[in-house]
C-alpha cells in the first residue's frame, strides 16, 4: 500500500480570488479497452498484485471461459488445462500471502444451481480444492484480511435460501466463526478489506433469497477478526441497487461505486463512515466487475448489465488535514480563532470560508489565507459555517465545518440549560444578569465603562447599565 492520505471533502470547482483554480482529487475516466474484453455481467473478478493483472472469468451472458486479463493496456484470453465450471456470481478474492486467485461457490450455467466449490488459479492453471469447506452459495460476501493471512467469507444465498455464516480461510483450512452480534443472514453484499484499520468492510445486501429481490439493507458492518462491529450506512434517502467496493491504491480509503435507480454515486469510506464524492461518474450499469489496480495506482470497472465500457478511478495526492478547526459560541464583541493543521504537501494555498463565500483580510478580519483565521470585535454577522480550503499542486481539499454562533450580550440564558443563549433577549435573561450581578460572576462583566462592550475583570456599575441597554434595545 502506498502512503496514506486523507480526503475530507474531495470535490470542488471554484475560483479563489489568488486565481488558482481548486481541482477534484479524485475523478473518473472512460478509458478504450482492447483486446479480448469480457462481455456480459456477474463474472468473478479480483485483481493478482503478484502478476498486476485484473482477472474476469464466468458471468451470466457473454464469453464466459476460460480466464481473461487485463494488464493495464489491454485484454488477453488465458487458456489453462482445468477451468472451474461455467459460473455466474462466483466470489472471488486474491490471497496476496499465497499469490493465488481464490473463488467459492457460484450458480451453474446461469441457473439457479449453487455449487460449493472452492478453486484458486496461481497464474498458470486452476486448481480445485476438495477440502471442508463453506456450503453451496452464491453472492456472498469476500475478502482478503491480509494482516491475519486469511481469507474471509460471509453469507450469500444457498440451497436453503439466505446464509449468515462468517467462514476464514487460512490457506490449507476452512472453518467457521461462530461470532455473535453480527449482521442478519443476507446476500448481494459489497466486501473489502481496511488496511489502516486491519478489518473487513462489508456493506449492504439483501434480505430476501428471491434473486432479486428485497429490501436493501443500508448498513456497514466491520469484522477485524474477533468481533464485528456496525457502523452508520450511507446518507442517502434512497438504497443502492448494486455496489461494489475495493481500497483505493493511493489513499487507502475504500472506494464504492453505487447504482440506485437510474443514477450513480460514488462514495469514500473513511475512519468511520462514508463520503459522497460529488464528481463526474461511469455511466449506469449494474453486475459489473470492480477491482483495485495496484500496479497504476487505479481503480478499474467493467462489464455489467446496461453498459459494458470500461472506466479507471484516480485520486491524487493532496493535502492532510491533522487537525480540524473547532465550533465555537462565543459573546458579541470578542475574538474569533479557529485553526487548522495541514501536512503532506509542501506551501498548498490555503483560503477560509464562511457560508460557502471566501474571507479576505481588512477590517476586524485576519489570517483568511493561514491555518488561523481571527476575527476580533465579532458582530451576529460573523455566525455560520466556517471551513479551510488548501489548495495543492494537484488538487484541493478542504477540512471539517466549524459552526460558529456569536450571542447577544444580553442573551445569557434560555430554554432547558441555564446559562445558554437560546437566541432571544426576555425577562429570564434580565433575572439571570441580576443574580449573576449581585454574586460578582464572570459572566456579568461584559464593559469596561467606554460601552465597547469590553469586559475589564471586574462587576460593577458600568456593567449593570451596558446590560439594560442592551435589554431594552433587544440585543
Amino acid at each position: 500500500m502506498k502512503s496514506k492520505w486523507n480526503c475530507w471533502a474531495c470535490v470542488v470547482v471554484a475560483v479563489v480570488s489568488s486565481g488558482a483554480i481548486a481541482q477534484p482529487c479524485d475523478s473518473w475516466t472512460a478509458v478504450a479497452a482492447s483486446g479480448d474484453v469480457p462481455t456480459g455481467y456477474t463474472f468473478g473478478w479480483t485483481y493478482d498484485s503478484v502478476r498486476d493483472r485484473a482477472i474476469a472469468i464466468g458471468g451470466a451472458v457473454g464469453n464466459r471461459n476460460p480466464l481473461r486479463e487485463f494488464d493495464g493496456t489491454q485484454w488477453v484470453l488465458r487458456t489453462s488445462a482445468h477451468s472451474p465450471p461455467p459460473l455466474a456470481d462466483m466470489p472471488m478474492t486474491f490471497d496476496s500471502s499465497r499469490g493465488r486467485c481464490v473463488a467459492i461457490g457460484g450458480l451453474l450455467n446461469n441457473s439457479n444451481s449453487f455449487v460449493d466449490g472452492h478453486w484458486e488459479w496461481d497464474g498458470t492453471d486452476w486448481v480445485e480444492l476438495n477440502i471442508p469447506r463453506p456450503s453451496a452459495r452464491s453472492f456472498g460476501a469476500l475478502a482478503y484480511d491480509s494482516s491475519r493471512a486469511k481469507v474471509v467469507a460471509f453469507g450469500g444465498v444457498g440451497n436453503s435460501g439466505l446464509l449468515g455464516d462468517l467462514w476464514e480461510f487460512d490457506g490449507s483450512a476452512w472453518t467457521q466463526i461462530n461470532a455473535t452480534g453480527g449482521p442478519s443472514p443476507r446476500y448481494a453484499m459489497a466486501a473489502a478489506y481496511d488496511e489502516e484499520n486491519a478489518r473487513v468492510v462489508m456493506f449492504g445486501g439483501r434480505n430476501s433469497s428471491a434473486i432479486p429481490g428485497g429490501t436493501w439493507y443500508n448498513e456497514t458492518w466491520t469484522w477485524d477478526g474477533t468481533s464485528w462491529a456496525q457502523l452508520p450506512g450511507v446518507d442517502d434517502p434512497q438504497l443502492p441497487l448494486n455496489y461494489h467496493m475495493v481500497p483505493d491504491p493511493v489513499t487507502g480509503r475504500l472506494i464504492m461505486i453505487a447504482y440506485f435507480s437510474g443514477s450513480v454515486r460514488c462514495y469514500a469510506f473513511e475512519a468511520n463512515g462514508w463520503t459522497l464524492l460529488n464528481i463526474g461518474l461511469p455511466p449506469f450499469r449494474q453486475w459489473f466487475g470492480y477491482v483495485a489496480d495496484t500496479a497504476r495506482d487505479r481503480i478499474l470497472l467493467y462489464g455489467g448489465i446496461g453498459n459494458s465500457s470500461m472506466w479507471e478511478f484516480k485520486a491524487q495526492p493532496r493535502p492532510v488535514f491533522s487537525a480540524q478547526p473547532v465550533a465555537q459560541s462565543m459573546r458579541l464583541g470578542t475574538t474569533l480563532a479557529l485553526s487548522a493543521s495541514l501536512s503532506g504537501e509542501p506551501n498548498p494555498q490555503l483560503r477560509w470560508f464562511r457560508n460557502g463565500s471566501p474571507l479576505a483580510n481588512g477590517g476586524r478580519v485576519s489570517g483568511a489565507t493561514t491555518a488561523t483565521l481571527s476575527i476580533v470585535n465579532t458582530e451576529p454577522a460573523d455566525s455560520g459555517s466556517y471551513y479551510l480550503r488548501a489548495i495543492g499542486a494537484t488538487c484541493t481539499t478542504q477540512s471539517t465545518v466549524a459552526e460558529v454562533h456569536v450571542w447577544c450580550l444580553a442573551d445569557l440564558t434560555g430554554g432547558q440549560v441555564e446559562g445558554s443563549p437560546d437566541g432571544a433577549v426576555d425577562v429570564g435573561d434580565l433575572l439571570y444578569f441580576l443574580f449573576q450581578f449581585e454574586q460578582g460572576a464572570v459572566i456579568a462583566d461584559l464593559d469596561d465603562g467606554s460601552t465597547a462592550g469590553v469586559p475589564d475583570g471586574g462587576v460593577d456599575v458600568s456593567d449593570l447599565l451596558f446590560f439594560l441597554a442592551r435589554f431594552e434595545g433587544g440585543c
